[in-house]
Formats: structure tokens, sequence, C-alpha cells
């Protein structure tokens, strides 16, 4: 009898705390789907969770059944310890935000210093020649352009995301090379999409398309200028300008472009612990504030 009332005290405990366990779940899954989705980071932390809760959740009471066996216990207990130790160790992860933050360095924007110029346009395209000065004589860094809401207009923030097939929007970075030169000089090289951060229709003027590319140098830029680095941005769009987008937008959006400049030398990998290979485009988009 004492055996029983032991099993039966055992189950009737593992009832409350599956109830607890599915409290604590829920309470995950919607703070998860609450974030917006631009900000949702599914990592080895929910996932772990998910785990340890299949595991120690939902089985929890038939593994104490008065009737079970032991061994069933024994068995399945090291399994549900693990896991659980799996969903509380931080994973190393280069491309976390918390690391590239600190090295980021921003500039005025470039019609400040006129640090932008067109260079030729089509009905389906646009390149402009920029310039950036925290850039120069880098050979390895990470390049961003920031496009606030305030300076932009929304039809080419939406324009920009690159989501919409409509649209067909999509950007690369150019190397300024002589023209006669036909050798492949692949110095620049574009991330694969823009990111979007938005904000409520009350604080619009803070929203922003922030763009990204990667650059490691093989070949010596022609114009030798060492106080600036100049690359060629081009803004494809196959299927032509949308009807509530004209070229001069598009040209204002570039000309008040914030520049971001991440150093990725030796150095600087060793320091904050990065990774040349990361896409930070949503970490830039994310740190930098704009629209004030």
């Amino acid at each position: 009898m004492g055996e029983g009332n032991c099993r039966r005290n055992l189950f009737i405990k593992s009832i409350f705390v599956t109830i607890f366990n599915i409290v604590g779940f829920s309470l995950i899954l919607a703070n998860y789907l609450n974030a917006d989705k631009e900000k949702r980071d599914w990592s080895w932390r929910e996932t772990g969770a998910v785990l340890a809760f299949s595991q120690t959740g939902f089985w929890f009471p038939f593994e104490n059944l008065p009737s079970a066996k032991r061994r069933w216990w024994v068995i399945h207990k090291p399994l549900q310890v693990a896991i659980y130790a799996l969903s509380t160790v931080p994973i190393d992860d280069p491309c976390a935000c918390d690391r590239v933050a600190p090295n980021l360095l921003t500039e005025k924007a470039l019609w400040k210093w006129q640090m932008m110029k067109p260079y030729f346009r089509t009905n389906t395209a646009s390149s402009f020649v920029i310039s950036s000065s925290r850039a120069a004589a880098l050979n390895d860094y990470q390049g961003y352009l920031i496009f606030s809401r305030k300076t932009c207009k929304q039809t080419v923030l939406n324009m920009f995301r690159g989501d919409d097939p409509e649209y067909a929007f999509s950007f690369e970075i150019m190397d300024m090379r002589d023209p006669k030169t036909d050798h492949p000089m692949p110095n620049y090289r574009a991330f694969n999409a823009t990111y979007y951060q938005d904000y409520p229709k009350d604080q619009k003027d803070h929203r922003s398309i922030t763009m990204g590319f990667n650059v490691h140098k093989t070949q010596p830029d022609i114009t030798g200028n060492l106080k600036k680095d100049a690359y060629i941005l081009q803004l494809n769009y196959p299927n032509g300008l949308p009807d509530t987008v004209t070229w001069n937008d598009i040209y204002d959006c570039v000309n008040f472009a914030i520049p971001v400049t991440i150093p990725m030398g030796p150095n600087q990998v060793a320091e904050f612990d990065i990774a040349p290979t990361c896409d930070y485009t949503t970490c830039v988009g994310q740190s930098i504030p704009v629209g004030f």
C-alpha cells in the first residue's frame, strides 16, 4: 500500500508539472509570435526549450503512471536531462548583432560631402558612384547604406524591399575600373537581400531600408584616392519603375543615404570575434537610428 500511494502521489504531482509546463511553453511561443517578423530569431534556445518540453511536458504523467515500470523512468530520464541542459547552453554565433555593434562606423549622409553622383541610367536600371571616407585604404570591410523614410518616399522603400514580384528589384555593387579591362575584379559582392526596419504609422520617419556588401580587394582601385573608397551601386528593376516612383525619387533617396562601414581586417576580426562571411544587414538596420 505504501508503494502504491507513493506512485499515485507522483502521478498527481506530474499532472501539475505538466500543466505548469504547458503554461511556460505557451508563454515562450506567444513571446516569439508577438515579435515583428523581421525581428524574430529562432535559435537553439527556443529549439532546446521545445525539445525539453516535448520530453518532460507531454509525457511526464505517463512516466509516473502507478502501473508503470521503474525501468521506463530510468531509461528516459538521462535523455530528458541532456535535452534540458542543451536548451540552457548558449550557442556561439559569430554573426550575433551584439558582437558587431561596437564596430559600426557611420558617416554623414552622402549629400553632405557630395559622396554620390549618377553614373548612368536606363529604363530598367540606375547606377551611382558612391564614395566612403571611413573605408579609405581598407582592403577588407563590409559596407552598408541606410535609406531613411524621412528622405525617401514609402513607395521607394517598398520597391527596395525586394520581396514583391511586381517590382522584381535587386541591387549590385561593382568596382570602379578601367573600361578597357576585361579581367575579373571580384572586389565587391552584394548581399542577397535588403532589410526593412518598420515602425508604426506615427513614427514612419524612422522606417528604413538597409543594403549591404562585402569587400575583399584582390585588385587595386584605379582611382588611387587614399582618402575615400569609391564603388558603383547599381539598382535593377527589370519591369521598369512603378507608376508611383520616378528616377528623381530614387536619386533623392540615394543622395540622403547614410553609409556604415565595418572593418574586417585580421585585427578587427580577432578583437570583436566577428566573421567576414556573415551578413550583418539586419544588425546594421536595427542598430543605426534614422529619421530624426
